[in-house]
């Protein structure tokens, strides 16, 4: 599992490091390129994105396209950003036991937890980029 945090953004991201560094399963790479990013989500088998918080959400964004299984947070933010997703699963950020079973049945290669996620169109007012935002708020 590749991480992107070195440790050194924050005091909780410190300890992370100093707990879990020692697993050889577990890299913390810290910040990354965009070619890199890229490079991994093409390489990668699943993206697991467990933020309990309301976040920009790009990890999801950007890994949409390549139609790979998508573990993430069950909170409101992540239905909105997975909406249009397919091989899309939630779990409770609290429940770790919940999190591994979903995580061991992926890895066994059985999909079965796994969901499309409509597209809901949002309701107006609605944006697709900055130039439409812009006159929007200017009105």
């Amino acid at each position: 599992m590749i991480l992107t945090i070195d440790g050194s953004e924050n005091n909780y991201s410190n300890n992370l490091r100093k707990e879990y560094g020692g697993y050889k399963s577990l890299i913390f790479a810290g910040l990354l390129s965009p070619d890199k990013i890229r490079e991994l989500y093409a390489s990668s088998d699943c993206l697991l994105f467990p933020s309990r918080l309301e976040t920009w959400r790009l990890p999801i964004t950007e890994y949409a396209p390549y139609r790979k299984p998508i573990l993430t947070a069950d909170r409101p933010y992540a239905h909105e950003t997975t909406a249009g997703t397919s091989l899309t699963g939630y779990f409770n950020p609290d429940n770790a036991r919940e999190l591994a079973g979903k995580m061991e049945k992926l890895i066994k290669g059985d999909e079965s937890g796994l969901k499309t996620i409509p597209f809901v169109k949002p309701e107006a007012p609605f944006t697709q980029n900055w130039e439409e935002l812009f006159h929007l708020l200017l009105k």
